[in-house]
């Protein structure tokens, strides 16, 4: 429905920046608010204004005729290096340079995240002040205060049962390309499958946010750090952080092509590349840099949520009080408006999987989604109610051009204009001149003619 693709469109392309979180976790309560673009923090502007002092102090430090240069040269070399540092270690570019994924690879890469379990882990170092007498070669003391430490211990707070509320990016990458791709000619579909400087970049923010399912899993989750800093205080200072991570890689900042001509398509524009941003670093142009790459692409904030519990929880049952189902914001309305298919395990043939029948095993990566794996079982349990066996399609009808079902493929095949007068026919069978309640005045359309028609061939979703 038309609602419902407003609803992903506005989740995928203007996801709030959610800034709710518990208190525990570190991060007061906040308005949300929609984010189209990337911006430069306040450190990247200072280090902006760093590179361009340091060719100025250059310049100026050349024009002195005496040792006075090297007043200018020190500096100069010293911002240079904050500049370098900034650039390649803390800015937001590198990171997500570094981390360039297609639609595969970022589906994939979800899929990981969901399947992951929360870790927390507390950890405390004790330390104090000690005096450090030191003689110098005149025989002088010198006391200075130096830093000692001592006992030090971490500790993993004990979750038995989580919950993921991750937005997964099938539905919403097929809806982006399905809207995208009704809107434009044959020539323009050509073009942008061929041209990488029309491909649209992706930046998305993936911050973890972790949430105690229910209020007695908070009580012992603030009572268990209580608990743990308490005992291991073993000194007159300690230092106390708690850490949150996933059982699996956790990439903060993900660069996503979308528009690639094919969902394994890396192609980019030729300048969108790490090498490209460290000439233009190494040459105090790494700002500029900074600003276009972000103009030229979307961003969101694609939230890693988690619900965890130290108890067993069935959250078919309940709800956990930070559910998504109790939010209003547009990616919260997009993830009840489409359920999500999960699978932990189940039974399946064993000349499909390879494996004897009545053993629940874990989905295959990469060669069945678990909608696919979904609608296995369930053919599978109608076929062991009944008594009978389900026959399975081994291969795509003959007329598609992706045949091999033992094959991962995801692609959009443009039907040829031979074709088209099929589905004018069916058109103007089914069409039915009355307008509906959302049509405000002017004249109901006599009948719609088919300009082009796409087929989606999906491995993951045939059965």
């Amino acid at each position: 429905s038309t609602r419902l693709q407003d609803q992903l469109i506005e989740s995928f392309y203007m996801a709030p920046q959610a800034k709710v979180q518990d208190e525990e976790v570190g991060s007061d309560d906040g308005p949300e608010e929609s984010v189209q673009r990337e911006r430069i923090p306040c450190c990247g502007w200072i280090a902006g204004l760093l590179g361009i002092a340091v060719p100025i102090l250059v310049v100026l430090g050349l024009q002195q005729e005496d040792d006075s240069s090297i007043a200018f040269f020190v500096p100069a070399g010293l911002l240079y290096i904050i500049y370098l540092v900034e650039a390649f270690c803390c800015s937001k570019t590198t990171k997500y340079l570094c981390h360039v994924m297609n639609e595969e690879d970022f589906e994939r890469y979800i899929h990981e995240v969901q399947a992951a379990a929360p870790t927390i882990t507390f950890h405390i170092q004790n330390w104090h002040w000690d005096e450090k007498i030191t003689k110098d070669k005149d025989g002088k003391t010198h006391k200075t205060k130096v830093r000692v430490n001592t006992h030090a211990a971490k500790m993993r707070y004990g979750i038995n049962s989580h919950l993921d509320e991750t937005l997964d990016p099938k539905q919403m990458i097929s809806m982006f390309h399905l809207l995208h791709d009704a809107s434009v000619t044959d020539e323009d579909l050509r073009k942008v499958a061929s041209d990488p400087s029309r491909r649209l970049i992706l930046l998305c923010d993936m911050p973890l946010r972790f949430h105690p399912a229910s209020s007695e899993d908070r009580t012992a989750y603030r009572s268990s750090k209580a608990d743990f800093y308490r005992r291991n205080k073993t000194d007159t200072h300690a230092d106390k952080s708690e850490t949150r991570s996933l059982t699996c890689d956790h990439h903060e900042k993900v660069l996503l092509i979308l528009s690639g001509g094919t969902s394994s398509s890396y192609a980019k524009p030729i300048w969108m590349n790490w090498c490209v941003f460290a000439i233009c670093t190494l040459v105090c142009l790494s700002v500029p840099f900074r600003l276009f790459f972000f103009s030229r692409c979307q961003f969101c904030v694609w939230e890693v949520l988690k619900h965890f519990s130290r108890w067993h929880i069935d959250f078919d049952q309940q709800t956990p009080m930070k559910s998504r189902t109790h939010d209003t914001s547009a990616a919260s309305r997009a993830f009840k408006a489409v359920s999500r298919e999960t699978l932990n395990s189940i039974q399946v043939m064993p000349n499909m999987m390879g494996t004897t029948p009545g053993k629940g095993i874990s989905p295959q990566r990469g060669r069945f989604s678990p909608l696919a794996l979904e609608r296995l079982a369930a053919l599978m349990e109608r076929a062991s109610a009944g008594g009978s066996d389900v026959a399975l399609a081994r291969a795509t009808p003959s007329y598609w051009k992706n045949r091999d079902l033992n094959l991962v493929f995801d692609e959009k095949v443009k039907l040829t204009s031979e074709q088209i007068p099929k589905f004018q026919k069916l058109l103007d069978a089914t069409f039915k001149k009355k307008a509906t309640r959302d049509r405000k005045g002017g004249e109901t359309p006599k009948r719609l003619k088919v300009e082009h028609v796409i087929r989606m061939e999906d491995s993951n979703l045939w059965l």
